[in-house]
């Protein structure tokens, strides 16, 4: 079977859910996940009825009855068909979600094992944070402070999956009890965050999901840190994240964002010419860039060779929230960039202080100074949601 532990995941979808797909899939390439991919592919005939979002769902939850894969991330338009589709295999426990704590409920206590999401209504980065609420946590995860909150619903995982409903009408419409828990609420103590995970909320095309720099990072920066850039030294980085997507990069919505009181922009880029494009949008606007795209960690070199004296350009960004395991990599990676071009910040973004210590690798801290010790950026900065 191809498991979660070792980043193997089963991801489908019609066409309907096809971009949410897309999204959703890229996003966990980049951070080292084996994707198989068994529904409407970029080259898919339209006229195959074998795509139709039932009949995918079908395979999918075939897959996972025969354990060929632990768990899997399927999507149409709304979520709603593939699943009930899905849900028709034996074993499969599916699940509807549009929201990251809803992910994180899934799999923690309803032992979920195939997430649907609905492109209709689910934006990607949103898709996003609940595809990492749900792989990564786990059954029982994240509960400690509820008594008996894995027995409950294992009994409830446990009966389902026994279920016969000729069986079940034949007892009167009673379920044969595989074992028994009190039914009892606990509030959840103060303190405990609903998802021990990073909480981000964005709409793709809108400026929502913002990051203000603090000032200490904000001096650091223009200190020296930021090398050319010619924001100018009383202004306060503001640096709106996740803002213009590449379909809809013009110098109208750089305007839009500087008129909106940003100065930096940073979008996750594909490819080089719309990274490029990006640059050249912002300059016309008056706003700089924090630069990223594929050929950036592909083949750094020679891609910051080519926009290394952009005049928009304020950095390079590596990647968001590593855990330990990353840094070596990282940096490995922020050492090539610096060895062409020495005067532009690099930058990545820490997970917040309250991520789980299985997920970081240590303890906060700890995992803070190895960020610090390691990877050797002149700065850092970390996630903090005070709402979520």
């Amino acid at each position: 079977m191809k498991k979660v532990a070792d980043k193997q995941i089963l991801m489908a979808a019609d066409f309907a859910g096809y971009p949410l797909k897309e999204a959703i899939k890229e996003y966990l390439e980049k951070k080292g996940w084996t994707v198989t991919d068994i529904g409407v592919k970029a080259d898919s005939d339209p006229d195959d009825t074998e795509l139709m979002f039932h009949r995918i769902g079908l395979r999918v939850g075939a897959m996972i009855t025969e354990k060929e894969f632990e768990r899997a991330l399927i999507f149409c338009g709304t979520g709603m068909g593939i699943h009930i589709a899905a849900s028709k295999c034996p074993g499969v426990h599916a699940g509807v979600v549009e929201s990251v704590p809803a992910a994180f409920r899934a799999i923690t206590g309803n032992g979920v094992n195939v997430l649907a999401m609905g492109a209709f209504y689910v934006t990607p980065e949103l898709g996003k944070q609940c595809a990492d609420a749900f792989l990564y946590n786990d059954f029982g995860s994240g509960w400690e402070w509820w008594p008996d909150f894995d027995k409950f619903h294992q009994i409830a995982i446990d009966e389902l999956n026994a279920f016969n409903y000729e069986e079940y009408k034949a007892n009167g419409f009673k379920v044969k009890h595989l074992g028994d828990c009190h039914c009892e609420l606990y509030d959840r103590p103060e303190g405990f965050s609903s998802v021990p995970l990073m909480v981000k909320r964005w709409e793709e095309g809108r400026m929502k999901g913002l990051r203000i720099m603090a000032a200490a990072l904000a001096s650091l920066l223009l200190a020296g840190c930021g090398g050319k850039s010619d924001i100018p030294e009383a202004t306060l980085p503001i640096l709106a994240w996740y803002s213009i997507p590449a379909g809809h990069l013009s110098v109208e919505r750089f305007q839009e964002l500087k008129e909106a009181g940003f100065n930096i922009n940073f979008s996750h880029i594909g490819s080089l010419d719309d990274a490029v494009k990006s640059l050249d949008c912002a300059q016309q606007a008056g706003v700089k860039v924090m630069f990223t795209c594929r050929e950036l960690f592909t083949d750094p070199e020679n891609t910051v060779k080519k926009v290394m004296d952009h005049p928009a350009l304020f950095g390079y960004f590596l990647r968001d929230e590593p855990v330990n395991k990353d840094f070596p990599d990282l940096a490995a990676w922020a050492d090539r960039i610096k060895a062409v071009d020495p005067d532009h910040v690099i930058y990545l973004n820490l997970n917040p202080n309250y991520a789980p210590e299985e997920y970081l690798g240590s303890p906060y801290r700890e995992h803070v100074h190895k960020f610090i010790e390691e990877v050797r950026l002149p700065l850092a900065s970390f996630d903090f949601y005070p709402v979520t």
